[in-house]
């Protein structure tokens, strides 16, 4: 099932209107429309009551509202959980100039790198380390 038409079924369920779900996820009312006469379908039953101006769930959809949430809220997790792992893992680069590397002893070394695992270091000379993306480097 496609966690959009989850994401859609939640905005019409709290707004109670399609026009204003269609709004707050910046979709036409008639894709908000297809949507959810695409999940109704794939469920094989009806989710919403449809007045003019309030849009009330039928008991199919009160029984999917937890589900969907239970769904969207353990994707979420997933994401974040995912980049945190990849965030932990991920390579942190020192930069210094070759020219100051005749300066660092084996000594200077050891109390300037970070301890933990990931950790790289790396001489350039000047004219590249002028060129870096510093927002990419870590020291």
């Amino acid at each position: 099932m496609d966690t959009e038409l989850l994401k859609t079924f939640l905005e019409v369920q709290k707004t109670r209107h399609f026009g204003k779900a269609a709004e707050n996820l910046y979709l036409t009312q008639s894709a908000i429309s297809f949507r959810i006469r695409q999940l109704e379908q794939s469920l094989g039953v009806p989710l919403f009551i449809r007045f003019r101006n309030n849009i009330q769930l039928t008991a199919a959809g009160e029984l999917l509202l937890p589900h969907a949430e239970s769904v969207l809220s353990a994707i979420g997790a997933a994401k974040q959980q995912i980049q945190q792992q990849l965030q932990a893992h991920k390579s942190k680069h020192l930069l210094f100039s070759q020219e100051l590397s005749v300066l660092l002893d084996q000594h200077w070394l050891t109390e300037l790198m970070p301890t933990g695992p990931h950790w790289q270091l790396d001489f350039l000379p000047a004219h590249l380390l002028a060129r870096q993306d510093f927002s990419q480097v870590d020291g």
